[in-house]
């Protein structure tokens, strides 16, 4: 990785019961970030959250039991990350992701 070189900052946001085909959603980003040499990636499980539908995501409330909110955060060149961004769309279809530039220390 070049020191000088534009970094980006990948968030994605969904429930932990999301899944893309019959695979854990989590898990098939992680792979797919994994194949294509991605420096690393972290996910996140909340205590607690809400998104769109406005309805609050707890452990403890009926219902939604394994359904608590995590986030999905990957750091990499800007010229790496970019390229796959509409591949990650397919996969997240219409769960809230954001990109931002990034400065490493």
């Amino acid at each position: 990785m070049a020191r000088d070189a534009t970094m980006l900052e990948l968030q994605i946001f969904f429930d932990e019961s999301d899944e893309f085909g019959s695979k854990p959603l989590a898990e098939v980003l992680l792979h797919f970030l994994l194949q294509h040499h991605v420096n690393g990636a972290t996910l996140f499980r909340g205590e607690m959250g809400f998104g769109s539908r406005r309805h609050i995501h707890h452990p403890n409330v009926v219902g939604s039991l394994d359904d608590v909110p995590v986030t999905l955060v990957a750091i990499e060149e800007e010229s790496k990350l970019r390229p796959l961004l509409p591949e990650i769309k397919k996969y997240i279809g219409n769960h809230m992701a954001i990109v931002r530039n990034a400065e490493r220390l």
